[in-house]
């Protein structure tokens, strides 16, 4: 399987596992290797809930631990895919994070490793050896720690620090070759940006010319809550819109090139729990809403959406074991998203938990059928576990292939 997950006693995770998909049942899916991430070598380094695993062409991991008193030493850890041994933490010291900065993921790069710290004393950006975890460089500091994760592009890091008490965000951008601090951006946001997962960069799509970064934020309103748009080039950076009414703990916005869309899934707290949004003017082309597609509809609380194979639209995981698959049919003239839009949909067991930030969708070679792969966290009467489902299916309800729990997971049911 070309993923990697985390489980254990308690949302800390202190296991690492790969799992190898298995074509068929899942019957014969196997545990390959897991550590402890509690005892040596990796000394209670245990991974940010929703920063992310990312992976270089060799398979080895690289994922961001988070700050405990038993470890200060919090920043970037290399594993190795074979065995999943540790082969580098990064060198510089890290403390008590801002308001969940430590779930920022790093960016694996050609030669480097880039991410940043968590401290408002030390709200810097850095970059790794890729080989050797050796500090290359530090930038200046910024205004306020990172608040997700950074995108890489023709040699500069963009991204967006977290909201100062004034009320303010900055867009920033970092050479990447020297971490020289190119330009910051204030800009005033009604609440934070959210704490977990990436912001998105699509290439050129500006009006002047330059890529535009999304994100989003979340509040405790609709007017609160939703998604910004900023025109970045390596010499400056322009607010251009927003789009409100999204509520998410999770910001991972996809971008559709068939379609030229972008897609923000969510929980459906504001009356609708998926967009499709015209990347450069901000247009809303439709909302999914439970109104239209059942009570249950939603975008979910981690970021468990990926685009159809087909480039037709997209497949994502709601709460209580949910799977929705969507055809996109361009802009809908009232806006709204008809139920005859959903291929099918995965009613699942309502005690399941939330789904996972894992989700996949591969090609079974011996079929050439599409698989989804996602999983769900536990509750006290429903243990966590991964799934696989059939995305090209005629049955409206959806098929499912196979669940499986792990083995050497010794607390499936807790929370």
């Amino acid at each position: 399987m070309p993923g990697f997950g985390t489980v254990g006693g308690s949302n800390a995770r202190t296991f690492v596992y790969r799992v190898p998909y298995v074509f068929g049942d899942g019957a014969r899916t196997r545990v390959l290797w897991s550590r402890n991430l509690d005892v040596a070598p990796y000394d209670a380094r245990r991974p940010g809930e929703s920063s992310g695993i990312v992976f270089d062409e060799n398979g080895d991991l690289y994922w961001r631990s988070v700050f405990a008193s038993a470890q200060t030493q919090s920043g970037v850890v290399k594993t190795r895919a074979s065995d999943g041994s540790l082969v580098w933490v990064s060198p510089l010291p890290d403390g008590p994070n801002v308001q969940s900065s430590f779930n920022v993921p790093p960016i694996v790069g050609y030669d480097a490793v880039y991410c940043s710290r968590t401290q408002a004393s030390s709200p810097t950006v850095y970059a790794l050896d890729k080989q050797s975890g050796a500090l290359l460089w530090q930038s200046a500091p910024l205004p306020f720690p990172v608040g997700l994760g950074m995108s890489l592009e023709s040699g500069v890091l963009y991204g967006v620090t977290k909201r100062t008490a004034a009320g303010v965000v900055h867009a920033f951008a970092i050479r990447a070759a020297d971490g020289q601090v190119l330009w910051t951006l204030p800009i005033q946001q009604p609440t934070d940006t959210v704490s977990k997962m990436n912001t998105t960069l699509l290439r050129r799509a500006g009006p002047n010319g330059g890529h535009v970064m999304y994100w989003m934020f979340d509040g405790n309103s609709s007017e609160q809550s939703g998604l910004r748009a900023v025109e970045v080039t390596p010499s400056m950076g322009t607010v251009l819109w927003t789009v409100p009414g999204m509520r998410s703990s999770n910001s991972q916005i996809l971008y559709n090139d068939r379609t030229e869309s972008l897609y923000a899934c969510h929980w459906a707290d504001y009356g609708s729990a998926v967009e499709s949004i015209d990347p450069r003017t901000g247009t809303v082309r439709w909302r999914a809403r439970p109104v239209e597609f059942g009570p249950t509809l939603s975008g979910g609380f981690s970021p468990c959406h990926v685009l159809r194979p087909d480039g037709r639209g997209l497949i994502f995981a709601g709460f209580g074991g949910d799977i929705w698959s969507l055809r996109d049919p361009g802009p809908v003239q009232d806006g709204v998203l008809p139920s005859s839009a959903a291929d099918w949909h995965f009613d699942g067991d309502s005690r399941a938990g939330e789904p996972r930030s894992l989700a996949v969708a591969i090609e079974d070679p011996t079929t050439g059928d599409q698989i989804f792969i996602t999983g769900t966290s536990s509750t006290a009467d429903y243990p966590r576990r991964l799934t696989a489902q059939r995305i090209d299916t005629t049955s409206p309800n959806g098929e499912r292939l196979w669940e499986w729990q792990n083995p050497e997971d010794s607390s499936p049911n807790a929370s």
